[in-house]
């Protein structure tokens, strides 16, 4: 990279080499040359940032989002968290406690939540459960069940509040190095309108798909097994339909395609934890699960359980000073197709 000085001295030289004139130093005309150079050196900068944006090796953010969409890939959209919450009292309601749509919740990192249906506490009982999602997008609204304790506006006679299951599904706009990655990948295995590339490429395209396994012949011959999963896992049936219409235009002449939900590999993790200093232990229970529940979510589909991954979840996990995986024992193999499920999780504080 040319610097200003670098430049103030060439045009400085130049000017001198054609008028036999060399400014001196701190005149007015030096300063005159000086901006110059400053705004040539601005302009090789602007380059130098031009020519990165023209490869995918080295393009950043709606540049790279440009050039995978010229490959046929999309950047996947952040999602955000779904699940209930439970609304309550210590004592049955005399009247009935409307609770509205949009009651935001929030848990102990101050991740907002809010209730995406509206409902109330009848005369007589204590609680009531509503759907609600995180406010905004992204990992960070995969919360551990007893998470979310705290009421922002609580609704008139309401007293406390508590997700009894996890929150699942939050996941991140895709980074530039994920996208980047699938890019690079695309011309490393070229679709061709009848290979495993072309269907996978096909299916991703849809929104909410998250990862693709393409099974050649997985009902024999002129067949091609697709299975996809969303960031909350498993998905819907009408993603399901959607993805399988779309490949039926789009297949090989007499080539069926079948797309299928994966086949969950139940996997029951038990880890204890020891908070760092000046963390209490619940908190640091409750940062261990939440990450561990959100570490398995539909980019696991087909990819095994390996042992140093999930170390590696718990080291970047805050508030936790050690820990120490119980089981499984040793790394779990995962078949194409397969999607492996927390069956159980159990987190508790060493000795």
């Amino acid at each position: 990279m040319k610097t200003v000085e670098g430049i103030y001295k060439t045009l400085s030289d130049s000017y001198a080499g054609m008028t036999g004139y060399t400014p001196p130093e701190g005149s007015e005309f030096s300063l005159r040359l000086y901006a110059y150079a400053a705004q040539i050196q601005a302009l090789f900068v602007h380059m130098d940032w031009v020519e990165r944006q023209c490869f995918p090796q080295t393009a950043v953010g709606d540049a790279l989002t440009s050039l995978a969409l010229m490959r046929g890939l999309i950047r996947k959209e952040g999602a955000k968290a779904v699940g209930y919450i439970t609304f309550g009292r210590d004592s049955a309601a005399e009247q009935t406690l409307p609770i509205p749509a949009g009651t935001v919740c929030l848990d102990a990192n101050w991740v907002r939540f809010e209730t995406t249906g509206a409902g109330a506490i009848p005369v007589g009982e204590r609680m009531i459960t509503l759907p609600a999602q995180a406010c905004e997008a992204g990992t960070a609204g995969n919360a551990a069940a007893g998470m979310i304790t705290m009421m922002s506006l609580p609704p008139a006679g309401v007293t406390w509040c508590v997700n009894q299951s996890p929150f699942s599904g939050g996941q991140d706009l895709e980074s530039d190095e994920s996208l980047r990655a699938r890019l690079l990948d695309s011309y490393k295995r070229l679709p061709n309108g009848a290979n495993a590339a072309f269907y996978q490429m096909a299916a991703m395209r849809h929104a909410g798909v998250a990862a693709v396994d393409v099974l050649p012949r997985v009902n024999g011959r002129g067949t091609v097994g697709v299975v996809i999963a969303t960031a909350a896992g498993m998905p819907s049936a009408a993603l399901i339909e959607e993805v399988r219409a779309d490949l039926q235009e789009l297949r090989e002449i007499a080539t069926d395609v079948i797309v299928t939900a994966p086949t969950a590999k139940p996997v029951t993790l038990s880890v204890q934890v020891a908070p760092q200093s000046g963390v209490d232990g619940p908190t640091a229970r409750a940062n261990a699960q939440a990450a561990l529940t959100a570490w398995f979510d539909g980019n696991r589909l087909g990819k095994p359980v390996l042992l140093v991954d999930l170390q590696y979840v718990l080291y970047q996990t805050p508030g936790l000073g050690n820990y120490r995986i119980l089981s499984p024992t040793a790394d779990m193999d995962v078949t194409p197709g397969q999607l492996p499920t927390l069956a159980g999780l159990t987190v508790s504080l060493m000795g």
